[in-house]
């Protein structure tokens, strides 16, 4: 393998495919019944698809669960709606018109593809239908990192696009409001409240510490 990364290796396979519309799905995860039905129903008349997210089944034992998160009413850091990598329908004409996935975009590709194709007049389209079980990290600490990750995704992200029109700019008064909250209720953190509290407050501040050390590598200020 010449490179690594998610972007790399969906291009890797949509150059190998011979038909003329794609789906991703990672190693992890696991489709349920009629999902290639729900997706060929979709792509009769549509260019860009996003399937539906399942999150209970697998992840029994995650330490936290978050909603699911893909599709056309997901709006990524309040710009546009995307479409998670790992269930994700596209046809090759759409594929092509954007270059596929930017391989330099290591974290976050999937919400880098969904807003080019969007400012290239594509439309997101949901099929309900097709539905991915996802598979959550299954340690606190497992979690807790790839929520950083994620975190640092948002500031190269916000880097790329700030200058977009309609792209919010990044809220220095939202972000102290958040340093403010894991402050003062840090002591309830520890002492208190029930594992699902403590599992969002651990959820917030990996997401202020990821945000935080990426606008330092990346000189890019978004809190």
């Amino acid at each position: 393998m010449d490179k690594i990364g998610a972007g790399y290796v969906r291009n890797a396979g949509a150059k190998q495919a011979k038909c003329d519309f794609f789906i991703f799905v990672d190693a992890d995860d696991v489709v349920a019944e009629g999902y290639l039905q729900a997706y060929g129903d979709a792509f009769r008349d549509n260019d860009l698809v996003a399937g539906a997210l399942e999150t209970e089944s697998l992840n029994q034992l995650s330490p936290w669960r978050l909603p699911p998160f893909t599709g056309s009413s997901c709006i990524a850091l309040e710009y546009k709606p995307f479409i998670i990598g790992c269930n994700l329908g596209i046809s090759r004409r759409a594929f092509q018109d954007v270059g596929g996935f930017d391989e330099d975009c290591m974290i976050g590709e999937d919400v880098d593809f969904s807003w080019r194709l969007q400012l290239k007049g594509y439309e997101i389209i949901d099929a309900p239908g097709a539905v991915l079980h996802y598979r959550f990290r299954d340690s606190i600490g497992a979690t807790f990192r790839q929520t950083v990750t994620y975190a640092e995704a948002h500031v190269e992200l916000y880097r790329r696009y700030a200058r977009q029109p309609a792209c919010p700019r990044s809220s220095t008064r939202r972000a102290i409001g958040n340093y403010w909250w894991l402050v003062m209720s840090l002591p309830r953190f520890l002492f208190l409240w029930a594992p699902q509290e403590r599992e969002n407050w651990l959820h917030k501040a990996a997401e202020c510490w990821g945000r935080a050390r990426a606008s330092v590598l990346r000189k890019t200020l978004y809190l």
